[in-house]
């Protein structure tokens, strides 16, 4: 008050919220409370908002979304300011903003400053007038200059991508390109674009293309450019249909694999620029999407009406996709041995109830956290098992048998090295498959990824990478605390990610 005596307040807090035309038991109430007397008056009673109130003289101005009575229902209802006089106790209202809410008044002397769709207007008190100020702001405009600026922490989590031999990486960071060597040398940008963003490069097996997304039309679509930045990008797409997610190569460097938030698995032939629809998901998005190693054949994942995850193969050869593995349990990450011999997949098959956390991945009734292990299919009825069943004998010893000499002779042999033989074209034998399944000699965890890395095969468990030795029948660390890996094409170099820095190994 002018002579210090008494405040005005409300006694709860609740202007930052963005609730419209509340009643309920957080609405505010003005009130004043006499330090003198040591007594408190609720001076408004409406059901609605009253807030931010400002002592002027004899009356008292605060925000309110009351309206005049009888209210004009052709009028929007909102906060506007009102006064309430201390002498005869009435309310009248001082603004009439009927498109956007009055925010955040403050007041000084006989002026309150408030915000209202986002221009600032002053009320002068004493005429009950307001005006719409003109806000001039002069400055050097330093951020419009030319400067350097290190991108290093602006780059993607999930735009990057390791060269096929690991000596470079694909990176994206404020909407361009670049590439940057994993030991010395020199970084690249690849696109130095204004106003135009590319992202997700994935680098082609053999080292010549980059695929990327770029907006330069408008919307997102695929583009190639030459990894040596030779020559100008390549479109690939001009479908508009929407977010696009990374592609993934095949390992004959012709085709990439596309899919959007249509849920649309498309095979992309990088000379024709033809599109081959693969699938269409209806419940979930496609997901874990690989290539066989003769780029003939694709495997992903897909949900069925039970939302869990079938893993389904398409052959580019026949045109068209067949159920490998049904949706009774959930499957996810499966991947092809480069033999062409193996399905590595990992499946939620074990029910393990525990109450070491307080959710399960299959649903919220019951806790089962960990039910995943590490599966093997063999795709053809003559691929060898990779693990001999456990079951206990006493077996006979036999003399060991002498070796003719021609056959440690021809064990002494060193092989004439050799370049490496073209990928054989995949077999699968649907018939019986389900039978031929393998289960890791792991405990059940909760797994993320497998693949084959020749003779081990490389998973990750809980941000932490695995190498499991097929011949050794052993795991063994790799990497601790990653969150995010990329192979490199000839599978001896893995990209990863840890806190805000990324290395090769």
């Amino acid at each position: 008050s002018p002579d210090d005596t008494r405040i005005v307040y409300t006694p709860i807090c609740r202007e930052f919220r963005t609730w419209k035309r509340y009643t309920g038991g957080r609405a505010q109430d003005v009130w004043i409370y006499d330090l003198v007397k040591d007594t408190a008056e609720q001076i408004t009673h409406f059901l609605g908002t009253d807030q931010h109130p400002f002592w002027y003289k004899e009356k008292i101005y605060f925000v309110s979304d009351r309206e005049d009575t009888p209210a004009d229902p052709a009028k929007p209802i909102k906060l506007n300011i009102w006064a309430y006089d201390l002498g005869n106790k009435s309310f009248t209202r001082v603004t009439d903003h009927r498109e956007f809410d009055v925010l955040w008044p403050s007041g000084h002397g006989g002026f309150l400053a408030y915000e209202n769709g986002g221009y600032i207007y002053k009320l002068d008190l004493e005429r009950g007038v307001s005006e719409k100020l003109t806000v001039n702001i002069n400055f050097d405009n330093p951020n419009t200059l030319p400067y350097f600026k290190n991108v290093g922490e602006f780059m993607s989590e999930f735009g990057n991508s390791i060269s096929p031999t690991g000596k470079r990486v694909a990176f994206d960071a404020r909407g361009d390109l670049f590439t940057v060597p994993a030991k010395e040398g020199i970084t690249y940008n690849l696109t130095r674009t204004q106003d135009i963003r590319e992202m997700y490069p994935t680098w082609s097996p053999d080292g010549q293309w980059i695929a990327y997304i770029s907006d330069k039309t408008g919307d997102y679509e695929f583009y190639l450019i030459d990894s040596q930045g030779k020559g100008a990008p390549i479109q690939l797409t001009t479908d508009k249909k929407g977010w696009k997610f990374p592609a993934l190569w095949s390992p004959d460097s012709q085709k990439l694999l596309i899919y959007d938030k249509n849920r649309q698995l498309q095979a992309l032939n990088i000379k024709t620029k033809g599109l081959t629809m693969i699938d269409k998901a209806q419940y979930n998005d496609v997901d874990d999407v690989e290539w066989s190693a003769d780029s003939n054949w694709v495997v992903y994942t897909k949900a069925g009406s039970n939302f869990l995850n079938g893993i389904w193969v398409y052959s580019l050869t026949e045109g068209k996709s067949r159920l490998l593995l049904d949706n009774t349990y959930n499957n996810y990450s499966p991947s092809f041995s480069k033999d062409g011999q193996y399905l590595y997949f990992i499946s939620d098959r074990d029910f393990n109830m525990s109450f070491e956390s307080g959710f399960s991945n299959q649903e919220f009734d019951f806790v089962y956290n960990k039910t995943a292990r590490i599966y093997a299919l063999a795709l053809t009825k003559d691929a060898p098992k990779l693990f001999d069943e456990k079951n206990d004998q006493e077996e006979a010893k036999a003399a060991a048998a002498e070796k003719p000499q021609k056959e440690k002779a021809a064990a002494g042999k060193k092989a004439d090295d050799k370049k490496p033989a073209p990928p054989k074209p995949l077999k699968i034998d649907f018939d019986g498959i389900n039978e031929r399944i393998m289960v890791f000699p792991l405990p059940i965890d909760q797994y993320g990824t497998v693949i084959d890395l020749d003779d081990k095969v490389l998973y990750t468990k809980a941000g932490n990478i695995y190498l499991y030795d097929l011949k050794e029948k052993k795991s063994s660390p790799m990497l601790e605390g990653v969150h995010g890996w990329d192979l490199s094409a000839d599978k001896k170099k893995i990209l990863y990610g840890q806190g805000n820095k990324y290395g090769i190994v």
